[in-house]
């Protein structure tokens, strides 16, 4: 059964919905368990792609940053093995 505003999943026992609060409507009998067809789906969101659309032009180089105030490289650690028993 899912949320009749959100279309969130609800449980079988569910008096309100625990996304948006919305009160759940007691399920007939032999009702179907699936989403109304006019429940928008949010796996369908293109909201984002909307507000930027492609232009086919490439976004501006970054400046190097200046070598002066990069930090230092960093030495990669060398192992310290213990001698062998015996062998000192």
């Amino acid at each position: 059964m899912f949320c009749e505003q959100c279309g969130a999943g609800l449980g079988p026992d569910a008096r309100f919905c625990g996304r948006c609060g919305q009160p759940v409507r007691p399920a007939s009998v032999g009702a179907p368990d699936e989403r109304p067809d006019d429940t928008p789906d949010e796996r369908l969101d293109t909201r984002a792609h909307e507000a930027s659309p492609y232009t086919g032009e490439e976004p501006p180089l970054t400046q190097p940053r200046d070598p002066a105030l990069a930090p230092p490289p960093i030495r990669p650690l060398t192992p310290v093995l213990d001698p062998a028993p015996g062998s000192a």
